[in-house]
């Protein structure tokens, strides 16, 4: 986004009992499955993304020139709309594909740059055609023949054969709407024909064409970026936040007008996708998060940005005779007034690949029938007796209820997945109830010890503390639920998984055209 406001089989899928997250501020490596592969990454859109398209355009819309692109290649003008790094570099360096995305139209490309990925994408483009032309920048359209040449360019390159692997196998993303809303319908006032709702609806319209277009050509990995929290923008708090230079409400709640239709139209578009799927990334709350909270990421100043006075400078008036722009850029969450700094990419984009890199699995892969067990009930292990039922050994009940509550929200995120998939279903398999009643009734089932396992003591014995050293373990292993104090014995499994599979095979074989 610029600114112009101041220049004008059958799976089974075992979920754990315990998740560990860990939070971090850096670009993860991603070690994708051995059987996974992404050969490229092709992104579209706006400045967010662009790494140098519009260098040679006649356009305000560039910034190939300082203090652009200081901290990046010891201090190379590339075009990126930043200080250094923008979110298409990060990306293709997490996926360990190459270390920055090219921009397409960059004279000094070569033929084998192409086969790992470009960007297409142009400063102050957006999905209404007008957001473009009033920047005479590279319009969306113009973006997709930019593409189609880019396959002719690949299988001369690469063979038939590869073009087609890069055009099925490579991530796309997708990154505007923020111009559009900031420059054309606030900044501009050309299309004050429409309200918001009517304005967001030819948004979601120019975005959901352009991706079907994608689709259409034979993309399936693609990722659509939300609208940022324009409102909170350093140029929209000076032209629209009053004297205290405050968030501009009704701004971010267009934004988050068009996400939410956005969101739904990708959902629609999936349904109709038979291999693939369209995602949506959302880059509003992590930003909005960063901004809210500037200290717990090691930010000062959220409301200016480094060049200049920060409070409208982009673009044309960021240029090295300014002589307010920032010394320690890593206190700002933004660069100019209107593009984060890439510390801010950073500490943005490392949750978001982690977070989204796992939404083209093993449906895209071609899944049709997947089986999701739901998580047991944890409160009545041996272990967590010992640890926490006190001296009794009673099953926790709040442990209990969090296996429940997991397991209702596993089923509706479950229902949702199948709804979008045009063949084959996700299915939540009942393990909770199952287990729940072997332990509650055990003679029922020729079972005599439900509170200890076999191995041990069976009150706390798992891994390398049940071994052939310990005296205590049990001889007659049929009397017992668990074998140690976590898992259960071969005999439980038996009497679990014989009703669960005749329960399940008909939902996987018969349902969703499958049969």
């Amino acid at each position: 986004m610029v600114s112009f406001s101041s220049t004008n089989s059958i799976f089974l899928t075992v979920f754990s009992i315990c998740t560990l997250v860990q939070l971090i501020e850096s670009i993860p490596v991603i070690t994708l499955p051995p059987n996974i592969k992404v050969p490229a990454v092709l992104v579209f859109g706006d400045s967010i993304v662009d790494p140098g398209n519009n260098n040679n355009l006649v356009t305000l819309a560039k910034s190939n020139y300082p203090p652009y692109g200081r901290d990046f290649m010891g201090g190379k003008a590339t075009g990126r709309f930043s200080n250094g790094k923008i979110p298409s570099d990060f990306i293709v360096q997490a996926l360990q594909i190459k270390e920055y995305l090219p921009a397409y139209l960059d004279p000094s490309l070569k033929p084998a740059d192409l086969l790992t990925g470009v960007s297409f994408a142009s400063g102050a483009a957006g999905y209404d055609p007008l957001t473009a032309k009033l920047a005479t920048a590279l319009s969306m359209d113009k973006q997709m023949d930019l593409f189609k040449e880019y396959l002719a360019k690949v299988t001369a390159a690469g063979g038939e054969e590869k073009a087609k692997s890069i055009l099925s196998e490579s991530v796309y993303l997708v990154v505007a709407g923020s111009d559009d809303l900031a420059n054309t319908y606030y900044l501009s006032r050309l299309r004050n024909n429409y309200d918001i709702p009517a304005y967001t609806d030819l948004m979601v319209q120019g975005a959901s064409s352009f991706i079907q277009g994608l689709y259409d050509m034979g993309a399936r990995r693609i990722g659509v970026f939300s609208a940022a929290p324009i409102g909170c923008l350093p140029s929209q708090r000076t032209l629209a936040g009053g004297k205290a230079r405050n968030c501009v409400e009704n701004y971010n709640e267009a934004a988050q007008l068009f996400n939410s239709k956005l969101s739904s139209e990708l959902d629609k578009l999936t349904s109709g996708f038979v291999h693939g799927r369209a995602v949506y990334v959302d880059i509003y709350n992590p930003l909005q998060e960063l901004i809210d909270h500037p200290h717990k990421y090691g930010f000062e100043e959220v409301t200016r940005g480094c060049c200049g006075t920060g409070t409208i400078e982009s673009t044309v008036l960021c240029n090295e005779l300014n002589p307010f722009t920032c010394d320690d850029v890593s206190k700002y969450v933004f660069w100019d007034s209107y593009h984060p700094t890439e510390r801010a990419y950073e500490i943005l984009f490392g949750p978001i690949v982690e977070k989204y890199v796992d939404s083209f699995e093993l449906y895209d892969l071609g899944a049709r029938r997947i089986g999701v067990l739901g998580t047991p009930p944890i409160g009545c292990l041996p272990s967590q007796r010992t640890l926490a039922g006190g001296k009794a050994r009673n099953c926790v009940e709040n442990y209990n209820e969090a296996a429940q509550l997991f397991n209702s929200k596993l089923i509706s995120a479950l229902d949702k997945l199948t709804s979008k998939f045009v063949h084959g279903r996700a299915i939540y398999v009942d393990i909770y109830n199952p287990l729940q009643y072997i332990v509650e009734h055990p003679e029922k089932y020729g079972f005599e010890e439900v509170t200890r396992g076999c191995c041990g003591t069976g009150t706390i014995e798992s891994t390398f503390l049940c071994n052939e050293l310990n005296p205590f373990t049990c001889e007659d292993v049929s009397k017992y639920v668990f074998w140690d104090s976590y898992h259960p014995t071969q005999k439980a499994y038996e009497l679990l998984f014989g009703p669960i599979i005749k329960k399940y095979l008909n939902s996987f074989l018969c349902d969703n055209g499958l049969c």
